[in-house]
């Protein structure tokens, strides 16, 4: 990761976490005892803080040297700008939002591998879809008001449970 990238991440993390932190540019700086516009400089990357200064920013806005780097050394990757953000959303999920979530992201993980290497004919693929509705009308309650729309829902690929047909 090069110096632009780390420098970029400082200065989006610094706006990010004092916005978060409900603090002002003014109120960061009072609490650091410096001037509004140095934090301005640093959120705009006109220039950084230096690493004591940085410690002092970590500490007042309740986050690690590595929020604020954006970099976490024992992971194999580095999470970008935003993803963080996901991740934290995800941790405040209960089981059921999880068990949600772990669905669609490996249905939707399914369907792109699939794309990308999908060498099917067009005659395979729809043959593909209709196993896949057949699958998912058996979870369909045909008691349920609604199961005529969620079945409508499932053959046009509008429905969570339906997998795109590239």
């Amino acid at each position: 990761m090069g110096d632009d990238t780390i420098k970029k991440n400082i200065s989006k993390n610094i706006a990010k976490y004092r916005e978060s932190a409900g603090l002002s540019q003014k109120e960061l700086a009072n609490k650091l005892g410096v001037v509004p516009s140095r934090i301005s400089n640093w959120e705009t990357g006109a220039n950084c803080p230096t690493i004591d200064i940085l410690f002092e920013v970590c500490e007042v806005l309740g986050v690690s040297i590595n929020d604020i780097y954006g970099v976490y050394p024992d992971s194999k990757f580095v999470l970008k700008y935003g993803e963080q953000d996901l991740l934290k959303k995800y941790r405040t999920l209960d089981s059921h939002g999880k068990k949600v979530v772990d669905f669609v992201l490996t249905e939707e993980a399914d369907r792109c591998s699939c794309e990308s290497t999908c060498t099917l004919s067009v005659e395979e693929q729809c043959a593909a879809a209709a196993r896949d509705i057949r699958k998912y009308i058996g979870q369909i309650d045909v008691h349920d008001p609604d199961a005529g729309r969620k079945l409508e829902a499932l053959i046009r690929g509008d429905h969570p449970e339906s997998k795109q047909i590239g």
